[in-house]
């Protein structure tokens, strides 16, 4: 592919991005305030808005921080958002497994028969939605419904070894375990390592402003 296809093809793919997560957060801001949510469907809305908002403030950081005036790169610029869009599914990911392995034990690390779950359907729901977003900011394809996917990877051998440590921390890492046995069942190509997913996850921690 020539330089000019490249460069068209960057540009493309950014302002069509861009435009993308622009209207997904105008159409959700509309939505919450057409019908303010007073039950358990405001956190899954004000999450999603806190999602779709962050999509576009990271592409706008990224392009604020690699146009002079009205030039830049296209392909690195893409490349950057790349990049910071994999911390985001990092952190994404591990907060969800964070929740979803709190309400299981270390004594029997399994989840009861579904009809005793009660109010962790919520949890899990929610998981599953903010697992959404890590897919689609990591640019990983999935089924519509990753809930079996969600608790093989809690079964993972490496993801008790770190929740039964006594050392704090240790939950975190635990997450980070499922997050990436969450990633490989689903075929994908990084993140796919405690160590990776860890990474990660405190990259985008570290880039946070205090």
């Amino acid at each position: 592919m020539s330089e000019i296809d490249l460069t068209c093809n960057a540009w493309a793919t950014i302002v069509a991005e861009r435009m993308n997560a622009d209207q997904n957060f105008a159409d959700l801001v509309d939505q919450f305030r057409a019908q303010p949510p007073r039950d358990l469907r405001g956190l899954f809305l004000m999450d999603a808005l806190q999602a779709a908002e962050a999509h576009v403030a990271v592409i706008t950081q990224v392009l604020g921080e690699h146009l002079e005036g009205r030039r830049g790169d296209p392909v690195i610029i893409l490349d950057e958002i790349r990049k910071r869009q994999k911390r985001i599914a990092a952190v994404y990911a591990v907060n969800a497994f964070l929740a979803v392995l709190n309400q299981m034990k270390p004594e029997k690390p399994k989840w009861q028969a579904f009809d005793a779950l009660d109010p962790r359907f919520a949890v899990l729901a929610l998981a599953h939605q903010t697992l959404g977003y890590a897919l689609e900011a990591a640019q990983i394809v999935a089924p519509p419904d990753v809930t079996e996917q969600i608790i093989n990877a809690t079964q993972d051998e490496a993801v008790w070894v770190w929740r039964r440590m006594p050392e704090p921390g240790t939950d975190t890492l635990a997450a980070c375990a499922a997050a990436a046995a969450f990633f490989r069942h689903l075929g994908a190509e990084s993140m796919v390592t405690t160590d990776e997913v860890a990474a990660f996850y405190a990259e985008q921690n570290t880039q946070r402003p205090s």
